[in-house]
């Protein structure tokens, strides 16, 4: 098998792992339910942290109160990974390499698996 297919395989498992870690570690604190609504929390696209904003939160989802505490584990929870293929996924297609001399015709290949 090819070694960047490994490595691929490889990048893909470690990030998967961390994604159950931090996930394991969001449910052992019970912060679950941090923020009540996606993609944002409370309506915002980070935890309400300012006294307003906790307000304004309290008061637009009265059965789940603002928890500050909860609320960043859980955005961190949704947001690292999508963060981290936002920034793996361009460096994992790479314009194809030729070993014939010619211009690359445009075709795309994973840069890992050359």
């Amino acid at each position: 098998m090819n070694s960047g297919l490994h490595r691929l395989a490889a990048i893909a498992a470690i990030i998967a792992f961390c994604v159950i870690v931090l996930g394991a570690y969001v449910r052992l604190s019970h912060a679950g339910l941090g923020c009540p609504d996606w993609p944002g929390c409370y309506g915002q696209l980070t935890w309400p942290v300012e006294s307003q904003e906790v307000l304004d939160a309290n008061q637009q989802f009265p059965e789940r109160p603002v928890e500050s505490d909860k609320a960043w584990k859980e955005m961190v929870h949704r947001t690292w990974p999508v963060l981290w293929s936002c920034w793996w996924s361009p460096s994992i297609s790479w314009p194809g390499k030729r070993t014939d001399g010619k211009p690359d015709s445009g075709r795309s290949q994973p840069c890992c698996w050359s």
